[in-house]
C-alpha cells in the first residue's frame, strides 16, 4: 500500500519542552500582550499525540494536562514520554538540523545495499523519535533512498514495521522475499550511454549522440526505462509506511478562547470579564481555524 503524508509537519517534543513553550503563551496572556486572533493560533497548535495515538493539551496558565479519550477530554498525569507536536508551536529549544551524512555513514565499508538501506531508515526513524528532524524532512530523507533491481522494481524499507517494501506498477507492496544480490544495479549506471554520458531515454539509441544499444541489453534496458517511468509517476514522493499518521485532533478544547470586545486582547475561561478595560466588557468567544 502506498501512503501520503497529509498532515501538518510535526516534529517529537518532550513534556519539558511543551511546558516551557506553554508557560510563554500563559506569561503573554496575563499580560496582555496576545490578540484574540493570535492567542487562537497558538492554542490550536498547542494539541500532542502520544504512541497510543490520544490527543493531549496543556492550559498555558495553570499548567493542568488533559488528554482526548471517549470523545471527551479529562485531566491527566503529566505524560512521561515523547509527543508529537506542530512545528508552528514556539518552543524555544531549537531543531537540530538533519545530518544526512551521520545517517549516510551506515552505508561505508562493505555493507551490502539492503543491510545500508536499513540501518539509514532505522537511523532516520531514531532521529524523528528524538525530535532531531521533524516528519516532512523524515519522509524527504527516506524517499531518497531505494534499491533497484534489473527487472527495474524498486525496493525500500518501511518505517514503522523495518519490513522490505518493493514498488510494483503504480504503489508499494510488502515483499515477500529480498532481491538476490546479482538482482540489484546501480540504475544511473545502467541508463547512462557510454559514449556520451548522457541519460538514455530510449532502449535502443542514446538521442543525443545516436548511440544504438546493443540487441541483448535494450530489454533489459527496457525493463528499467519503464519502471523508472511508473516510479517517478507514482511512488517517489510516497513511502510504503508513513512516518506520522494524519493530524486529527478534536475540534474543541477543555477551556475557552475569548477576546475582548473593546481592546482585542485574547484570554483563558472562564474568565467573563475583560482584565485590561474600565470598564470591563463581557469576553466573547474566539472563532477558531478548526471550527
Amino acid at each position: 500500500m502506498t501512503t501520503t503524508n497529509s498532515s501538518p509537519d510535526l516534529v517529537m517534543r518532550s513534556p519539558d519542552q511543551i511546558e516551557r513553550a506553554m508557560a510563554d503563551v500563559g506569561y503573554s496572556i496575563v499580560i496582555g500582550r496576545l490578540s484574540g486572533d493570535e492567542l487562537g493560533v497558538l492554542v490550536e497548535d498547542a494539541r500532542f499525540r502520544d504512541d497510543l495515538s490520544r490527543y493531549w493539551t496543556l492550559h498555558p496558565i495553570d499548567g493542568a494536562w488533559s488528554y482526548y479519550v471517549d470523545g471527551v477530554w479529562s485531566p491527566a498525569p503529566r505524560p512521561t514520554g515523547m509527543l508529537e507536536t506542530p512545528v508552528t508551536l514556539p518552543v524555544m529549544t531549537p531543531l537540530i538540523s538533519r545530518d544526512e551524512s551521520s545517517i549516510e555513514q551506515s552505508t561505508s565499508g562493505a555493507r551490502a545495499p539492503l543491510e545500508a538501506l536499513r540501518w539509514i531508515v532505522q537511523g532516520t526513524r531514531n532521529a524523528y523519535l528524538q525530535g532531531s528532524i521533524t516528519a516532512e524532512q523524515t519522509r524527504m530523507l527516506i524517499s531518497q533512498y531505494v534499491i533497484t533491481d534489473r527487472h527495474g522494481r524498486y525496493w525500500t524499507v518501511g518505517f514503522r514495521s523495518g519490513g522490505l517494501h518493493v514498488f510494483s506498477e503504480t504503489e508499494w507492496r510488502a515483499a515477500q522475499a529480498p532481491p538476490s544480490p546479482e538482482e540489484i544495479v546501480d540504475l544511473i549506471l545502467q541508463i547512462t550511454c557510454p559514449n556520451c554520458r548522457d541519460i538514455l531515454l530510449s532502449s535502443s539509441k542514446c538521442t543525443h549522440c545516436q548511440y544504438e544499444t546493443s540487441p541483448e541489453g535494450r530489454q533489459g534496458l527496457e525493463d528499467l526505462l519503464v519502471g523508472l517511468s511508473a516510479y517517478l509517476s507514482h511512488g517517489a514522493d510516497a513511502l510504503p509506511e508513513p512516518v506520522a499518521d494524519p493530524w486529527r485532533p478534536p475540534e474543541n478544547f477543555p477551556y475557552m478562547i475569548l477576546a475582548c470586545p473593546e481592546c482585542g486582547r485574547g484570554d483563558i475561561g472562564p474568565l467573563p470579564a475583560c482584565r485590561f478595560c474600565d470598564p470591563s466588557p463581557q469576553l466573547q468567544p474566539v472563532m477558531l481555524r478548526s471550527q
